[in-house]
Protein backbone atom coordinates (compact mmCIF):
# COMPACT_ATOMS: atom_id res chain seq x y z
CA UNK A 1 0.00 0.00 0.00
CA UNK A 2 2.81 2.25 1.30
CA UNK A 3 4.51 1.60 -1.97
CA UNK A 4 1.90 2.69 -4.52
CA UNK A 5 1.80 5.84 -2.49
CA UNK A 6 4.95 5.97 -3.26
CA UNK A 7 5.31 5.75 -7.01
CA UNK A 8 1.90 8.24 -7.50
CA UNK A 9 4.25 10.71 -5.77
CA UNK A 10 7.01 10.16 -7.91
CA UNK A 11 5.11 11.02 -10.59
CA UNK A 12 3.27 13.69 -9.48
CA UNK A 13 6.95 15.18 -8.54
CA UNK A 14 7.43 16.49 -11.98
CA UNK A 15 4.28 18.22 -12.59
CA UNK A 16 4.52 19.47 -8.91
CA UNK A 17 7.84 21.26 -9.20
CA UNK A 18 6.83 22.57 -12.59
CA UNK A 19 3.55 24.36 -10.85
CA UNK A 20 5.58 25.50 -8.47
CA UNK A 21 8.46 27.03 -10.44
CA UNK A 22 5.40 29.07 -12.56
CA UNK A 23 3.50 29.98 -9.56
CA UNK A 24 6.97 31.62 -8.00
CA UNK A 25 7.57 33.27 -11.53
CA UNK A 26 3.78 34.82 -11.28
CA UNK A 27 4.40 35.76 -7.72
CA UNK A 28 7.08 37.46 -8.98
CA UNK A 29 5.76 39.53 -12.00
CA UNK A 30 3.24 40.25 -9.58
CA UNK A 31 4.72 41.82 -7.34
CA UNK A 32 6.95 44.06 -10.25
CA UNK A 33 4.45 44.67 -12.43
CA UNK A 34 3.15 48.32 -12.91
CA UNK A 35 -0.83 47.60 -13.76
CA UNK A 36 -3.02 45.08 -13.66
CA UNK A 37 -2.54 44.23 -17.15
CA UNK A 38 1.03 43.57 -16.73
CA UNK A 39 -0.10 39.82 -15.28
CA UNK A 40 -2.58 38.87 -17.80
CA UNK A 41 -0.05 36.55 -19.47
CA UNK A 42 1.02 35.10 -16.24
CA UNK A 43 -2.68 34.63 -14.83
CA UNK A 44 -3.39 32.42 -17.42
CA UNK A 45 0.03 30.34 -17.59
CA UNK A 46 -0.87 29.68 -13.78
CA UNK A 47 -4.14 28.63 -14.41
CA UNK A 48 -2.89 26.34 -17.22
CA UNK A 49 -0.46 24.66 -15.00
CA UNK A 50 -2.84 24.50 -12.16
CA UNK A 51 -5.49 22.42 -13.47
CA UNK A 52 -2.84 20.02 -15.41
CA UNK A 53 -1.46 19.75 -11.86
CA UNK A 54 -4.83 19.28 -10.43
CA UNK A 55 -5.67 16.32 -13.41
CA UNK A 56 -2.42 14.79 -12.95
CA UNK A 57 -3.00 14.36 -8.69
CA UNK A 58 -6.55 13.06 -9.50
CA UNK A 59 -5.13 10.88 -11.90
CA UNK A 60 -2.86 9.32 -9.63
CA UNK A 61 -4.46 9.25 -6.97
CA UNK A 62 -7.63 7.55 -8.29
CA UNK A 63 -5.73 4.92 -10.36
CA UNK A 64 -7.03 1.28 -9.48
CA UNK A 65 -4.04 -1.21 -8.34
CA UNK A 66 -0.77 -0.53 -10.63
CA UNK A 67 1.84 -2.67 -12.17
CA UNK A 68 4.98 -2.81 -9.08
CA UNK A 69 7.74 -1.44 -10.95
CA UNK A 70 11.13 -1.17 -10.11
CA UNK A 71 13.11 -0.12 -7.15
CA UNK A 72 15.59 1.27 -8.38
CA UNK A 73 13.15 3.36 -10.73
CA UNK A 74 14.32 7.36 -11.09
CA UNK A 75 12.07 9.92 -9.63
CA UNK A 76 12.80 12.04 -12.91
CA UNK A 77 13.92 10.35 -15.94
CA UNK A 78 16.46 11.84 -18.53
CA UNK A 79 14.11 13.61 -20.72
CA UNK A 80 12.37 14.95 -18.27
CA UNK A 81 15.54 16.22 -16.72
CA UNK A 82 16.48 17.83 -19.62
CA UNK A 83 13.05 19.82 -19.98
CA UNK A 84 13.05 20.87 -16.53
CA UNK A 85 16.50 22.42 -17.48
CA UNK A 86 14.92 23.70 -21.02
CA UNK A 87 12.14 25.49 -19.04
CA UNK A 88 14.11 27.11 -16.45
CA UNK A 89 16.69 27.91 -18.68
CA UNK A 90 13.86 29.43 -20.36
CA UNK A 91 12.21 31.72 -17.85
CA UNK A 92 15.73 32.45 -16.82
CA UNK A 93 16.21 33.58 -20.37
CA UNK A 94 13.00 35.63 -20.47
CA UNK A 95 15.04 38.45 -18.31
CA UNK A 96 17.82 38.81 -20.21
CA UNK A 97 16.32 38.43 -23.94
CA UNK A 98 12.47 38.90 -23.53
CA UNK A 99 9.62 37.03 -24.62
CA UNK A 100 9.90 36.83 -28.85
CA UNK A 101 13.42 35.67 -29.00
CA UNK A 102 13.25 33.16 -25.96
CA UNK A 103 10.04 31.76 -26.96
CA UNK A 104 11.07 30.62 -30.42
CA UNK A 105 14.41 29.32 -28.70
CA UNK A 106 12.88 27.04 -26.31
CA UNK A 107 10.80 25.69 -28.76
CA UNK A 108 12.96 25.51 -31.50
CA UNK A 109 15.53 23.51 -29.21
CA UNK A 110 12.52 21.19 -27.57
CA UNK A 111 11.82 20.57 -31.08
CA UNK A 112 15.29 19.46 -31.73
CA UNK A 113 15.66 17.92 -28.78
CA UNK A 114 12.50 15.51 -29.75
CA UNK A 115 14.16 14.88 -33.03
CA UNK A 116 11.34 16.42 -34.97
CA UNK A 117 12.92 14.99 -38.71
CA UNK A 118 11.18 18.17 -40.73
CA UNK A 119 14.17 20.91 -39.75
CA UNK A 120 11.30 23.35 -42.08
CA UNK A 121 8.53 22.50 -39.89
CA UNK A 122 11.34 23.06 -36.78
CA UNK A 123 11.60 26.12 -37.48
CA UNK A 124 8.36 27.45 -38.61
CA UNK A 125 6.41 26.00 -35.94
CA UNK A 126 8.33 27.86 -32.87
CA UNK A 127 7.69 31.00 -35.26
CA UNK A 128 4.50 30.70 -35.65
CA UNK A 129 3.63 29.85 -32.30
CA UNK A 130 5.34 33.05 -30.67
CA UNK A 131 4.20 35.41 -33.77
CA UNK A 132 0.25 34.34 -32.54
CA UNK A 133 1.07 34.88 -29.03
CA UNK A 134 2.65 38.17 -30.21
CA UNK A 135 -0.25 38.81 -32.20
CA UNK A 136 -2.99 37.78 -29.12
CA UNK A 137 -1.24 39.90 -26.46
CA UNK A 138 0.30 42.51 -27.89
CA UNK A 139 -2.04 43.49 -30.77
CA UNK A 140 -5.39 42.31 -29.80
CA UNK A 141 -5.21 42.72 -26.31
CA UNK A 142 -3.01 45.18 -26.24
CA UNK A 143 -0.56 44.12 -23.28
CA UNK A 144 3.10 44.45 -23.09
CA UNK A 145 4.69 40.91 -23.28
CA UNK A 146 7.82 40.71 -20.97
CA UNK A 147 10.56 42.85 -22.40
CA UNK A 148 14.56 41.97 -21.80
CA UNK A 149 17.38 43.66 -21.80
CA UNK A 150 18.27 42.70 -24.84
CA UNK A 151 14.76 43.22 -26.47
Amino acid sequence: MMARYYQSFKRVLFPLLLFLFVLRQHIEVAIKARGPNDVILYKCITVIATVAFVLVAIEELTKKKEKQQEDGEKILSSKQFIFLVLMIAYVLALKYIGFLIATFLFLYTSLYYLKYANWKLRLLIPFCFTFSIYIIFAVFLNLRLPTGILW
